[in-house]
């Protein structure tokens, strides 16, 4: 049996879920083309959104970094929003083999652990049968200012951390440096000889050198680590990146400017935006740092569907690692295959040992976009 792709749109109504799946290459529809409906969610809704870190409190304590607890709701979460045709298809497949599954989410379940939850009462994962991608609004090329350039083949731009080097208030946040004391070894560990990582430790990133970065040697591929603020329902554009203005306090550089101005702030093929809920599938108008970037010239898009905890200890780092694995796998012939690799030594660590460097908190975070059509 041949891979397949899938195509599974999930939408909460109150307290239900409307839901359509079909089989993408067109030899079958195995669910409903209109939208079905699941009724008596009870609880599942509210612990599904439980596995959502609102940046308030210890995010390292909760459901998704206690193994017992985290397997238990991706099998009662998988069992209710994962249809069961899908379920069987994928446990049907070879495990050599993997199908991809687009799911397409709004509200909070854009911010469900779609990778990790289960397939069956076992514990077999999504991501373990599945390549998992994110579903795209079908109006995404319209209009499109850039083509992405598939070729392109130029060095790594890696923005690491260019927020304001002392805590800054703005928009009722506030920021500060992920690394304090200093970039950590592991970032230079992984440069050649023709890469760097910008900005240098303890000096802040504005929007103009951001902006000349991106037209500097064009670079093949951008890595993004470091703030970001989300969007809103009123203000979908407003999600950005946390940048430093000429006072060294922050700037935030939002959706609506890189949608304004794509060829001032040109995408590489391949972009990785990991900061706080960078994704931005939870609000209906899609328009957030994802959409900008392909808009911008990206033809593929990595971001993280929830708000990420910083690296608890300097001799723990599960955010480190996690940016480190995007920026490897983006660097592949197969990022989308890389990523699952990583995520399944992850996930195999976890079940092994349960240690928060393999916590799903951060690997199912995780949310890939291809929009590599026509603009």
């Amino acid at each position: 049996m041949s891979a397949r792709d899938w195509w599974l749109a999930v939408e909460p109504l109150d307290d239900a879920v409307a839901w359509a799946l079909t089989c993408a290459d067109g030899s079958a529809v195995t669910g409903p083309v209109d939208a079905g409906l699941w009724t008596g969610l009870g609880g599942i809704a509210e612990s599904a959104a439980r596995a959502r870190p609102t940046g308030a409190g210890d995010l390292w304590s909760g459901p998704l970094t206690a193994p017992d607890e985290e397997r238990e709701l991706a099998v009662r979460v998988g069992a209710a929003l994962l249809p069961e045709a899908l379920r069987a298809a994928l446990l049907a497949g070879e495990r050599d083999r993997p199908e991809t599954v687009t799911v397409a989410a709004r509200g909070w379940l854009a911010a469900v652990p779609w990778d990790g939850l289960a397939l069956d009462a076992e514990g077999t994962r999504l991501v373990e049968r599945a390549r998992v991608l994110g579903g795209l609004p079908a109006t995404v090329h319209v209009g499109r200012a850039r083509r992405p350039d598939l070729a392109a083949d130029g060095p790594a731009l890696r923005v690491v951390d260019p927020g304001p080097s002392s805590p800054t208030e703005g928009d009722g946040a506030s920021w500060q440096l992920v690394y304090p004391l200093g970039r950590p070894a592991e970032w230079n560990d992984v440069l050649r000889d023709d890469e760097f990582v910008e900005p240098a430790d303890g000096d802040g990133l504005d929007v103009a050198e951001f902006g000349a970065l991106l037209h500097h040697g064009s670079p093949g591929r951008l890595l993004y680590f470091g703030h970001a603020v989300s969007g809103t329902v009123a203000a979908p554009a407003a999600a950005a990146l946390v940048l430093t203005d000429d006072r060294g306090d922050a700037r935030l550089f939002t959706a609506f400017d890189w949608l304004a101005d794509p060829a001032g702030f040109p995408a590489p093929p391949r972009v990785a935006v990991i900061g706080c809920g960078s994704d931005d599938s939870g609000i209906a108008e899609q328009s957030g740092l994802p959409i900008a970037a392909i808009n911008a010239g990206a033809g593929l898009v990595t971001a993280t569907r929830w708000v990420l905890p910083l690296d608890p200890r300097p001799d723990l780092r599960p955010a480190t690692a996690l940016a480190l694995a995007v920026d490897r796998a983006h660097a592949a012939p197969d990022p989308v295959g890389a990523l699952r690799r990583w995520q399944l030594d992850r996930l195999d660590r976890w079940r092994a040992h349960g240690e928060l460097l393999d916590t799903p908190l951060m690997w199912a975070s995780l949310v890939t976009y291809l929009a590599a059509g026509r603009p």
